[in-house]
């Protein structure tokens, strides 16, 4: 068996901060993307028959959706400061496996997640979901619903799967 390489997509700094995973927002085909969202977060396009995105590079990446192998669907958690008081954020974690690489990402727009796992759900390759991820976006469609569901129970979920929580590192 040969042996996997993780793609940096993040420069040095952002490679300790993010567990090299490129901050993104997920933007599935004829889905309306909030552009003020897309000026802030670098966007993950989701075709049909590829993925597309823009490294820390400024390199064009394209990958057809036959080379994947396999996408591992996860979640992580933030954990973000205002003054006083702090709340949880939740996203979603892709580790998208393609021959002997890993492209990692964390898709940062919650509200409309739907779309990205209805995406993932009917796509032609295999989707890993270990943490039953789909089952939770079934139970909770509502983003402050799953919101809330995610704040009771996601401590426990990050113990029994092994997730770092709350990922450390701020956003850009």
């Amino acid at each position: 068996m040969s042996e996997m390489n993780i793609v940096n997509l993040g420069n040095k700094k952002e490679s300790k901060m993010y567990d090299k995973r490129l901050i993104v927002y997920g933007v599935v085909e004829n889905m309306e993307a909030d552009p003020t969202a897309l000026k802030k977060l670098k966007p993950l396009y989701m075709y049909q028959d590829h993925l597309e995105f823009i490294n820390p590079y400024h390199d064009q990446i394209i990958i057809d959706v036959r080379d994947i192998d396999k996408v591992v669907l996860k979640m992580c958690g933030r954990m973000k400061i205002f003054g006083f008081f702090s709340e949880n954020n939740f996203y979603l974690d892709l580790d998208v496996h393609v021959k002997e690489n890993i492209y990692k990402f964390e898709v940062q727009n919650m509200q409309t997640a739907n779309n990205i796992i209805d995406y993932l759900k009917h796509a032609p390759f295999t989707v890993e979901d270990c943490m039953d991820v789909y089952a939770i976006f079934e139970k909770h469609p509502d983003c402050l619903a799953r919101t809330r569901y995610l704040q009771a129970n996601f401590k426990k979920m990050a113990k029994k799967y092994g997730i770092d929580f709350p990922r450390q590192g701020g956003t850009y």
